[in-house]
């Protein structure tokens, strides 16, 4: 099933890492249903957890690898 391209520019909008507190990290809005999509496409799996700014650069490295 294909997205129309408004929905996945909104969906690809929103889609943001969080800054928590202690130098935590998260990405947002994973369950999204639209997001779900887009990145199960391309392969990209993220897990729900919090990541360190290291963990976090080596999570986006893999992404960018990954596309």
């Amino acid at each position: 099933m294909g997205l129309p391209a408004y929905r996945i520019q909104k969906a690809l909008n929103k889609w943001k890492v969080e800054l928590l507190a202690d130098d935590l990290y998260r990405f947002t809005d994973l369950d999204d249903p639209d997001l779900k999509l887009i990145l199960d496409s391309f392969g990209i799996k993220i897990p729900v957890k919090l990541f360190h700014k290291t963990d976090l650069k080596s999570q986006i490295k893999d992404i960018n690898m990954g596309i």
